[in-house]
């Protein structure tokens, strides 16, 4: 909460531009009350895909962009937990090692995991 004020007051100390203090009220509002806040963007997508994606949206009521947001949000977290889980795999190397065994069976998982992995 000190750091909206602080750009509140730098703002207006230097004064800035009439434009810029909606922005200001803006970042300070979503920074107080922690709401986030939402950058408008365009990307470039297959046809087929956005039209998949018209569908899918009218279908659940929500917007294209609230649909994007969610897969976005599903990739980011299943990476996020991807790169957790080889972070305690490697700990937990370092405290009980493999024996040849172990070390074969984890390969033989990994390569199925990757075989008839969908990503």
């Amino acid at each position: 909460m000190e750091f909206a004020a602080t750009v509140a007051c730098i703002a207006i100390r230097s004064k800035a531009p009439p434009r810029c203090f909606g922005l200001v009220k803006k970042l300070y509002f979503c920074l107080t009350y922690g709401i986030k806040m939402r950058i408008k963007t365009g990307i470039s997508i297959d046809k087929d895909l956005f039209d998949k994606a018209e569908k899918m949206a009218r279908e659940l009521g929500i917007s294209r962009s609230r649909l994007f947001s969610m897969g976005l949000q599903e990739i980011i977290g299943k990476q996020e937990n991807r790169r957790l889980f080889e972070r305690l795999n490697r700990a937990l190397e370092k405290i009980y090692p493999d024996t040849e065994e172990e070390k074969h069976i984890r390969q033989m998982k990994e390569y199925h995991r990757k075989l008839f992995s969908s990503d």
